[in-house]
This record gives C-alpha cells, sequence and structure tokens, in this order.
C-alpha cells in the first residue's frame, strides 16, 4: 500500500489511543461494580445469617414457653382428675380448665394481646 501523505496519521493515533483508554477505564469501572456487588453480597449473607439466628431464638423461647405453659394444664388437668370426687363427670372440669390453659398459653404466646 503507498503511503497517502494527506492522511493526518497522528489525529488517526491520537483516536485510537483515546478508544483504548476509554476501553481500559470502562474495563477498571466494570471490575470496580464487580467487588462492590460481591461486597453487597457477602454482606447481605451476613445479614440474612444475623437473622436466622435471631429467629432460631425467638422460636427457641417461643416453644419453650408453649412447652412450660402446656406442662403446667396439663399438671393442674392431671392433679383435677386425681381430687375430683367418685362419680362426678370430670369432662365437665376438665372442659373449663382446658379453655383456662388455652387462654393462658394463647396470652403467653401473644403478651397478652387478643
Amino acid at each position: 500500500m503507498k503511503a497517502r501523505p494527506w492522511i493526518d496519521t497522528a489525529g488517526v493515533d491520537d483516536a485510537i489511543r483515546r478508544v483504548l483508554a476509554a476501553e481500559a477505564a470502562a474495563e477498571a469501572s466494570m471490575r470496580d461494580a464487580a467487588r462492590s456487588a460481591e461486597a453487597i453480597i457477602d454482606t447481605a449473607r451476613t445479614d440474612a445469617r444475623a437473622i436466622g439466628t435471631r429467629a432460631e431464638r425467638r422460636i427457641r423461647a417461643m416453644r419453650s414457653v408453649f412447652e412450660a405453659h402446656t406442662a403446667g394444664a396439663v399438671a393442674r388437668l392431671d392433679a383435677t382428675d386425681r381430687d375430683a370426687p367418685a362419680g362426678r363427670d370430670p369432662a365437665t372440669v376438665d372442659a373449663r380448665l382446658v379453655a383456662r390453659a388455652a387462654a393462658a398459653v394463647a396470652a403467653g404466646l401473644t403478651g397478652g394481646r387478643r
């Protein structure tokens, strides 16, 4: 190919340098964005694990309260059954105790709110 003196190669070379510099800047920006995204994901995972841990702890506490209330209600029912006079229908006594025990458990689980 013959040299063409009327073509400004300096201008072409400068344009190529600008394009390459812009490409390098864009790639660096993409790397920075990827690093930022990874940091956000890591933080979100850490937060999610912490939320899961707190939720498990709260569920265990609620279960413990429920089991304690239930055990107390069962003990009261057993005591009532033992103390009931012979010939008396224990179903009428048990129904009231069960209703009170259920209300106590519900109050314990909801903080007394209805």
